[in-house]
């Protein structure tokens, strides 16, 4: 069965430090992502990014991305079980005020009409 990843996601961990919107906008085998992740408190910097993969035979979409601070990467989204993992790492840094926002996050996926 082909996963299909159309939708946004939000942080599952509920993390005190850390907030990330993301969405997924996925036709066939490519998907498009679309991030914003930054301090709760409103400290630091806000990255926001955008990637495009596939989907590869074990269901895992891998990507490349490019941030708001031109740095560039390649990233991983895989389901496991109710949640999802969203692993990103830089391979080009231009600014390094962001590195702290990519971390590794547990996110959900929103329901349809759902506000959180």
């Amino acid at each position: 069965m082909e996963e299909n990843y159309t939708g946004e996601y939000y942080e599952a961990e509920n993390r005190p430090d850390l907030q990330i919107d993301c969405k997924i906008d996925q036709t066939g085998g490519i998907a498009r992502i679309i991030y914003k992740i930054s301090f709760k408190d409103g400290h630091g910097a806000v990255v926001m990014g955008k990637g495009e993969g596939e989907i590869d035979a074990t269901a895992t979409l891998k990507f490349t991305f490019r941030d708001n601070f031109s740095n560039k990467g390649r990233g991983i989204f895989v389901q496991y079980n109710s949640k999802y993992t969203l692993s990103m790492q830089i391979t080009f840094l231009k600014n390094t005020e962001s590195l702290p926002l990519y971390t590794e996050h547990r996110l959900y996926k929103k329901e349809p009409g759902a506000k959180n």
